[in-house]
C-alpha cells in the first residue's frame, strides 16, 4: 500500500514537473460544486488542456 501510495505521487510529480494544466473553454468559470453529490464535485465537470512544457 505504501509503495502504491509513493508510485502515484511520483507519477503526479512528474506530470507536474513536464506539462501544465490549464482549464479550458467548456470548463465553467466560476466553478460551482454539485450540492447533490456525496463527495464535493464541479458541476458540469473540470476539462483541462495539457501542454508540454518546453524546456
Amino acid at each position: 500500500l505504501r509503495l502504491g501510495l509513493l508510485q502515484v505521487k511520483l507519477g503526479l510529480i512528474e506530470l507536474l514537473q513536464k506539462y501544465e494544466f490549464l482549464p479550458c473553454d467548456k470548463t465553467l468559470i466560476p466553478m460551482r460544486f454539485n450540492p447533490k453529490a456525496l463527495v464535493t464535485s464541479a458541476d458540469g465537470g473540470i476539462y483541462l488542456d495539457v501542454r508540454k512544457i518546453e524546456a
